[in-house]
């Protein structure tokens, strides 16, 4: 009999795997309990209900993107480190479709899961706390920071969300955007 804990491991992979194979409304319990071979009401053993799966899955997505920033920005300032930053999240999102939605998600604003393995920070604090880290060469005030990063943050994951989607139907190479809209970004900081 597999211990509990190795069974919510097994139930986040295979949740993950099924929403970035089939997008993040196509989890359900039911098709959830049958990859993982047991009866869908013994996956009540594991989380109360989609709604607690789901949150579990924005917490783990917010970790698993926090570190990538992190180690992308390792030994990192300014410039570099914003660049190497947006490359992480944007290769994120490309590794992980299904759990793009699951990063736009405050974890501020969720409710408590009562569920013995979630994590007691907040990831939103850390993010923050990690990309004013990155900023802080730019001698902007704290008031900036948040106008900056609000706006790093939305160009890299709109990107990422219209390259996911085909939004880019034009012969030019995404790449290159990427590096033209990094490149124009750092001139308005610039300025």
């Amino acid at each position: 009999m597999p211990r509990r804990t190795d069974t919510k491991e097994r139930m986040l992979v295979i949740a993950v795997k099924m929403v970035n194979e089939e997008g993040w409304d196509s989890l359900n319990l039911h098709r959830l309990a049958k990859k993982l071979g047991i009866k869908t009401p013994s996956l009540y053993n594991h989380c109360k209900s989609l709604e607690q799966l789901r949150h579990q899955l924005i917490y783990k997505a917010h970790d698993e993107l926090l570190e990538a920033l992190r180690i992308a920005a390792d030994g990192k300032a300014g410039k570099e480190a914003i660049i190497s930053w947006a490359h992480a999240y944007r290769k994120y999102g490309k590794n992980n479709p299904g759990l793009l939605p699951a990063i736009a998600i405050s974890t501020d604003n969720l409710p408590p899961l009562n569920w013995d393995d979630l994590p007691e920070k907040s990831a939103n604090e850390l993010f923050l706390n990690e990309a004013m880290r990155i900023l802080k060469p730019f001698k902007l005030d704290e008031n900036e920071m948040v106008h900056i990063l609000r706006m790093l943050r939305s160009m890299v994951h709109g990107f990422v969300v219209l390259e996911q989607s085909a939004g880019f139907g034009l012969p030019q190479d995404s790449n290159e955007s990427f590096t033209w809209m990094m490149d124009r970004f750092f001139e308005g900081i610039a300025q």
